[in-house]
């Protein structure tokens, strides 16, 4: 079962901080309630900074994704330019 964890936002996360910021939230000190109960407050951990990560990943893959587009421009132009001077050069090599 997959959760769309991109899709955590602040309202979430500001419901869950008062939680993540106990400091028995943890899987060590809930074991003695439960291992199910400290394996979700694992998973609630992670959820949790992977919002915190995400929010400065999210950014830089923009930023990729703009790079590479960017690039995929320039490389097409270059091919063209390669290609022009490809003739040019078989024109200059047929007067020698």
């Amino acid at each position: 079962m997959e959760y769309p964890k991109d899709n955590i936002d602040l309202p979430i996360i500001n419901k869950l901080k008062p939680f993540v910021e106990q400091p028995k939230f943890n899987k060590q000190d809930l074991m003695s309630v439960s291992p199910i109960v400290a394996n979700i407050a694992c998973w609630v951990l992670a959820m949790f900074k992977y919002y915190h990560v995400n929010l400065i990943v999210i950014p830089k893959k923009a930023a990729l994704a703009k790079a590479q587009g960017e690039y995929e421009i320039v490389a097409a132009t270059l091919k063209i330019k390669q290609d022009e001077l490809a003739i040019i050069m078989g024109k200059v090599n047929k007067l020698r």
